[in-house]
């Protein structure tokens, strides 16, 4: 599915608020906002061998009661994000603003990841594998209680 200029907002749902991805999905030019997951991924939930590309893509204000405030990856998934802010999402657990679970895979480049808040992994928690770009590095602050938690990344 190919989705520009959207807004997904004010979503409500057990797992992936705005979003429960299982397919590919390719987003630009669009906003993911103010959705709530009761359990799991506020925002963007992918799983299941999905694939999903973000390009300037702003996913803001989204909350989940315990992981994964903004974007979540799991289960043998890929997220491709570039050109994008992660803001001021909320997780009860882990990863305020991504969270990367059993076998998700994620590549960053050239975003923002500002003011997320999570119990651990404010902006990332990351449990498989994370390739983030220098850019995204230095721009990922102000996240609670920090930026980055769990495994290493691998530089982009």
């Amino acid at each position: 599915m190919n989705l520009s200029r959207v807004t997904i907002k004010n979503n409500k749902a057990k797992w992936g608020g705005g979003i429960y991805n299982c397919a590919n999905l390719t987003m630009e030019d669009s906003i993911i906002a103010s959705n709530t997951a009761t359990r799991n991924c506020g925002g963007i939930k992918n799983t299941w061998y999905a694939y999903t590309k973000l390009s300037k893509v702003v996913v803001k204000d989204n909350k989940a009661k315990e992981e994964n405030g903004g974007i979540g990856i799991y289960a043998d998934s890929t997220v491709v994000i570039e050109d994008c802010s992660i803001i001021d999402n909320v997780a009860g657990n882990d990863g305020g603003g991504i969270s990367i679970g059993a076998r998700g895979i994620l590549y960053l480049y050239r975003s923002v990841i500002t003011g997320n808040t999570a119990k651990n992994g404010g902006g990332i928690m990351n449990n498989n594998t994370a390739y983030i770009d220098d850019f995204s590095i230095s721009n990922m602050i102000s996240n609670n209680p920090n930026n980055f938690a769990g495994n290493p990344h691998i530089p982009a």
